[in-house]
């Protein structure tokens, strides 16, 4: 007969990943003799799974969209102090999202916050406010260069490191949104940080003069391909742009 009985839920597989996360596994080495090495071992961890099924842009100057956010079913919500915040509103937007982020109440849900660029007036106070609230993540906006990346990661290792409490450092999120972005996706995408590409569809589709919506977002393939390509090659995750049809 068949086993008709159903395999453990998500959640439940996703619990015992996580009860499990800090087990390291040791491994024993041998010579080219067979004899047995001695005292040589090697330890890995087990990184968090978290599954990203579906992400949910949120602007940080809106508060009741931030207090909806803890009910809402999604794997990710991207608070954004960037695109989708007027220059009038960037402060309140940041310490919103910051008082939402330490007052919790979010799940399972992984909490990630789009910066605004470190030559902003507002770029470098984003990332310390978010590290010191506890994202699990901050993304870069247009991001185009190492030494950008480089910049937030000592930020927010000194924020980190600075603080009583040990909550860890955020991961670095990239936005891939310019055309420089994608060639140089894969160098992104191999920095010890940066755990996730994220595809900028329309700056993209603005950047390349096409229709991102045409035809199955046809004129945007290439350019996505290559960056799902980056961060296969280098054992990242990557996550599609918006969906903007909500009709």
């Amino acid at each position: 007969g068949c086993d008709t009985s159903l395999p453990p839920s998500l959640g439940a597989t996703m619990r015992a990943l996580r009860a499990h996360s800090s087990m390291a596994l040791r491994k024993t080495f041998t010579t080219a003799s067979g004899a047995m090495s001695t005292a040589i071992t090697a330890t890995t961890t087990v990184a968090n799974v978290r599954p990203r099924r579906s992400a949910l842009y949120m602007p940080g100057s809106n508060a009741r969209a931030l207090d909806k956010g803890r009910s809402l079913s999604c794997d990710v919500i991207l608070f954004d102090c960037e695109d989708a915040v007027s220059p009038d509103d960037k402060v309140l937007a940041r310490n919103q999202i910051a008082e939402a982020l330490a007052a919790g109440g979010f799940g399972d849900r992984e909490l990630v916050v789009r910066v605004n660029p470190l030559a902003s007036p507002w770029g470098e106070d984003d990332v310390v406010a978010m590290a010191e609230a506890g994202a699990h993540a901050v993304l870069i906006a247009k991001a185009e260069n190492q030494d950008e990346v480089n910049e937030v990661a000592a930020l927010l290792h000194k924020t980190c490191r600075s603080r009583d409490e040990d909550k860890g450092m955020p991961d670095i999120w990239c936005m891939i949104e310019t055309p420089l972005g994608v060639l140089r996706a894969a160098e992104l995408a191999s920095m010890h940080p940066v755990t996730c590409l994220v595809a900028g569809t329309s700056d993209l589709a603005a950047d390349l003069r096409c229709d991102g919506e045409w035809q199955h977002r046809t004129a945007l393939l290439p350019f996505l391909s290559h960056t799902v390509l980056a961060a296969r090659a280098h054992g990242v995750a990557v996550l599609d742009g918006v969906h903007l049809n909500l009709q």
